[in-house]
């Protein structure tokens, strides 16, 4: 039985995606902070009862909660697949720009505190949802909290490139371990991620050019599932194929200051488990 944790689960490609898994058999815990479209989720959902975890992802003590939870159990693939896109500059509990927080703080912190977990399973993946806006992203490095100006896109491409970034950091850091960590971009999706404003406006004219999040789904059991997937570390896929990302998403040398960065912020709200050195040949 492979045991699967997945964040966004309440909507959208999370929703797809917990129900493609569940007639896989998988012990599902899925994350959202909408209770009420967790329970909608979980009421028609296929296979094995899920464990539902309402969490507010923006929050470092919520996340950390969830694992000190989860942390006697073992976890084979952990999908972070939640995601926003703000239409205005708004600070999380901790001070951090909440697209920032969410989503690329949540998913690092997830991966860093249940990576014991994940390389004890034998077996672990990880699957960053990140997206073909990581293009456009900009990485400031004395700003990574995201403090000053805001953009709406400019903050959402950013937190895509930074996730981008460090989940290749993080693949380097578990090359001779048995932890497949890779990113996705599933595709322009009709979900509601967009909604506001002119990005809302964009995606509703290119809707019948959509996928559905069925569809996007597929992408996520694929890396979460399919044997093929535990031989890819630190790619990036469009759908179900490995791509090369954009340069910004190469940037080997900003990933790992971002990483350097995100770690030592982290760490006064409380220890990070140990990682294995980074190898010499890596640069």
């Amino acid at each position: 039985m492979t045991r699967v944790i997945l964040t966004g689960a309440g909507s959208g490609i999370g929703r797809a995606a917990a129900h493609q898994l569940g007639r896989r058999d998988c012990q599902l815990v899925l994350v959202d902070r909408n209770a009420d479209a967790l329970r909608e989720t979980a009421k028609k959902l296929p296979g094995r009862k899920p464990e539902l975890e309402v969490v507010d992802l923006s929050s470092l003590a919520a996340v950390r909660g969830l694992v000190k939870r989860l942390h006697e159990q073992p976890v084979d693939v952990l999908i972070n697949n939640a995601g926003v896109l703000r239409r205005a500059h708004e600070l999380s509990e901790d001070g951090l720009e909440l697209t920032f927080a969410i989503n690329t703080v949540a998913p690092f912190l997830l991966t860093r505190l249940l990576w014991p977990n994940l390389v004890a399973s034998g077996r672990g993946r990880v699957i960053n949802v990140s997206s073909l806006a990581h293009r456009h992203g900009r990485i400031d490095l004395d700003d990574i909290a995201g403090l000053r100006r805001f953009r709406r896109y400019g903050a959402y491409s950013r937190s895509k490139l930074a996730l981008l970034l460090l989940t290749r950091a993080l693949a380097r850091r578990a090359e001779s371990l048995p932890l497949a960590i890779n990113a996705v971009h599933p595709g322009l999706v009709g979900t509601k991620l967009g909604d506001g404003g002119i990005i809302s406006q964009l995606l509703r004219l290119a809707r019948p050019l959509l996928k559905t999040p069925g569809q996007g789904a597929e992408s996520l059991v694929f890396l979460a599932t399919d044997p093929a997937g535990e031989q890819h570390r630190g790619e990036y896929f469009v759908g179900t194929t490995p791509t090369r990302s954009h340069a910004r998403g190469r940037d080997d040398e900003t990933g790992e200051r971002l990483f350097a960065l995100l770690e030592e912020l982290l760490t006064p709200w409380g220890p990070l488990p140990p990682l294995p050195p980074l190898p010499q040949t890596s640069k």
